[in-house]
């Protein structure tokens, strides 16, 4: 997205392109060699549907003609099912079509389950990367995070991570689910207490689009009691 932070604030980029060229990937490029080409534009901007919706389009539809959005000028929007993605000469041949700068809105990955796309690697890729190759962060994110905890967590801590928006998106997903995952956590961590009466502090990562936050709200589900002692 135009005006965002690249991944260079989170990674860094040199590994992270040696690792990609190691495995037979493309390297990315900058910023700056991106709009060197595209200049605020975007021939295509392509959107993936995957599970029960893409099974049951299994198609490349266009939805939108010209438009601006995300600070680009985009010529076509496509909505394109995940399911139908064989290969990626098939991706070029039906979907890109010589398109030259292209936008892609929530690509999810290339694994067989039902909410990403599945198809074979080009030959070229000889092996598929996985999160452990890529766990090498920005030096300063890294020095920001160990100051963080040196100085406001200390060396014993419970870290957690509440997948807010994916607990919502299932399909018996609601907000009762959501409280009771959060109770079942807030019971773990008592347990691990219990045991280790020295871990006082607790970590809480989570997320929630903005909709989400004010139902929350409203709700009270996330009561901070919830995780105290």
């Amino acid at each position: 997205m135009k005006n965002s932070e690249t991944l260079g604030l989170y990674y860094n980029l040199s590994a992270f392109n040696n690792t990609l060229r190691s495995h037979g990937y493309s390297t990315l490029v900058s910023w700056e060699t991106f709009q060197s080409v595209c200049r605020d534009k975007l021939d295509l901007m392509i959107q993936f549907s995957y599970g029960e919706e893409a099974s049951r389009r299994q198609q490349t539809t266009e939805i939108q003609g010209f438009q601006t959005r995300f600070g680009f000028n985009i010529s076509k929007t496509v909505r394109v099912d995940s399911g139908m993605l064989r290969s990626v000469e098939s991706f070029l041949d039906k979907v890109v079509k010589g398109s030259k700068c292209i936008g892609i809105k929530e690509w999810r990955g290339n694994k067989e389950v039902p909410y990403r796309a599945f198809f074979p690697l080009p030959i070229d890729i000889h092996s598929s990367l996985s999160t452990s190759d890529v766990a090498f962060f920005n030096a300063k994110l890294l020095e920001i995070v160990d100051d963080f905890i040196n100085k406001t967590l200390g060396s014993n801590y419970i870290s957690l991570h509440i997948r807010t928006e994916q607990i919502l998106k299932r399909s018996n997903g609601n907000f009762t689910t959501l409280v009771n995952c959060i109770k079942k956590q807030a019971s773990l961590i008592k347990n691990i207490r219990a045991r280790h009466p020295n871990y006082h502090n607790l970590f809480v990562a989570k997320q929630a689009w903005k909709k989400a936050k004010k139902t929350a709200k409203q709700h009270c589900f996330c009561k901070t009691e919830l995780f105290s002692q």
